[in-house]
């Protein structure tokens, strides 16, 4: 199963031993969901539709658990879903607008008294934000593979609820963005840090133990890779400079002669030619006596200004 089916899955597992924790998560459940439907007044139809059995199972147990309300929960397996398998869990009529009432989703101010974001009470206390962001993934996040990149996000019906998502993450010092797709808001995670933490906020510590474990390996990788071009650079800019270097001694060979260069230079300027691809400091090293790094620098560049005015001379 993929990382993003495999987080799902450990989520649906997760314990709610609160009744504010049950609200807060079927806030986000429901909301992220489109799950509150108006059927004429005083009544209201709820209903989650999810991808996977667990998930369902788990909804049906906590509203019956905390709401004593036993929902009928049925699969859903037809061609219009592409060949997906989908799970509906739907609470009966009857306690439609008494389950509304209980979760703070109905209002009567709202359009059809219906809220598209959760109330403040609903996410009073920290452990019910993180039941709330959690009800939201299980409903509609997804997760890229980390092996590929970094990626989370909850994609919702509604830009309030988008903004009560971003809260609380910023609550929590995790920072999202949000982009509107065809009337959906996606708010995602692209940074590696955040995305770990939006992982243990949710409870889903099995999901965050492969996501470092992969984090780990593929910065490793990546950190290998940076070194590779940087040495592989390096080389680069070595060789073209020694080839500089050998033009220069050549041109003045070929002109005023090497032996018209001071002891030094002289020196210098055979051991460039013997050596054509040695570092300055193996260069330095072979001289008599040795010299640094930056020594041999100077003298090359002495070097190569002596070339220049030759070859100006010349022309």
């Amino acid at each position: 199963m993929s990382f993003s089916g495999n987080l799902r899955r450990e989520l649906a597992k997760a314990g709610v031993e609160r009744q504010c924790c049950a609200v807060a998560e079927l806030n986000g459940a429901i909301l992220a969901s489109s799950g509150l439907s108006f059927r004429g007044p005083g009544r209201y139809g709820i209903g989650l539709n999810l991808d996977s059995q667990s998930s369902a199972e788990r909804y049906k147990s906590i509203i019956q658990k905390f709401f004593g309300v036993d929902c009928a929960m049925t699969k859903l397996d037809t061609s219009r879903l592409g060949g997906l398998t989908r799970y509906a869990v739907i609470v009966p009529e009857q306690y439609g607008f008494a389950l509304a009432e209980k979760l703070s989703l109905f209002d009567p101010d709202a359009p059809f008294g219906m809220r598209s974001a959760p109330t403040e009470d609903a996410l009073s206390s920290e452990h019910c934000k993180k039941a709330f962001l959690r009800g939201a993934y299980i409903v509609a996040g997804a997760a890229a593979d980390p092996q590929k990149g970094y990626h989370l996000e909850i994609d919702v019906p509604d830009r309030q609820l988008a903004a009560s998502i971003t809260s609380v993450f910023g609550f929590f010092d995790i920072n999202v963005r949000v982009s509107e797709r065809k009337q959906r808001f996606a708010v995602y995670i692209k940074d590696g840090d955040h995305m770990s933490a939006a992982l243990a906020l949710m409870g889903a510590y099995n999901a965050l133990l492969e996501f470092e474990n992969t984090r780990v390996l593929r910065d490793c990788r990546n950190s290998a890779n940076r070194l590779v071009n940087c040495d592989s650079a390096n080389v680069d800019k070595s060789v073209a400079a020694a080839e500089r270097q050998i033009s220069a001694i050549k041109t003045i060979s070929h002109t005023a002669g090497l032996d018209s260069l001071p002891d030094q230079l002289r020196e210098l300027a055979y051991a460039r030619l013997n050596f054509p691809y040695s570092s300055l400091a193996e260069l330095g090293a072979s001289l008599n006596p040795p010299i640094g790094k930056s020594g041999v620098n100077a003298r090359m560049r002495k070097i190569q200004l002596i070339a220049e005015d030759l070859s100006a001379n010349r022309r």
